[in-house]
């Protein structure tokens, strides 16, 4: 490393340090703002969402004739169970790069 007329080394360096710095931010303030709308979405339209995990852990896209069928989770109290907890992990991971973007910034 010279520190002659060519310049310093951290000139070089600082610029690089920044762009990597501000690239963090933005990646973490985006996966924050998407989590919080997509969590949003689930409590604003709440019913149009449930249906989805209700097909889905009813299993309703196999032949009734399957021999998987015995999965399928039937029980209302259970998909609302299910779905309150994919909401709450949703808002989980919103708090959570919240604070790390805070964190960075």
């Amino acid at each position: 490393m010279r520190f002659g007329k060519q310049g310093c080394f951290l000139q070089t360096l600082v610029p690089k340090m920044i762009a990597i710095r501000f690239a963090k931010i933005v990646s973490v303030s985006a996966i924050t703002l998407y989590m919080a709308l997509v969590g949003y979405n689930n409590v604003a339209d709440y019913w149009t969402n449930f249906a989805f995990v209700q097909a889905v852990l009813d299993i309703e896209q196999i032949s009734p004739r399957s021999t998987i069928r015995w999965r399928a989770v039937t029980s209302p109290l259970v998909h609302h169970v299910a779905f309150a907890v994919i909401i709450l992990m949703e808002f989980a991971v919103t708090l959570l790069t919240a604070a790390k973007f805070s964190e960075n910034s």
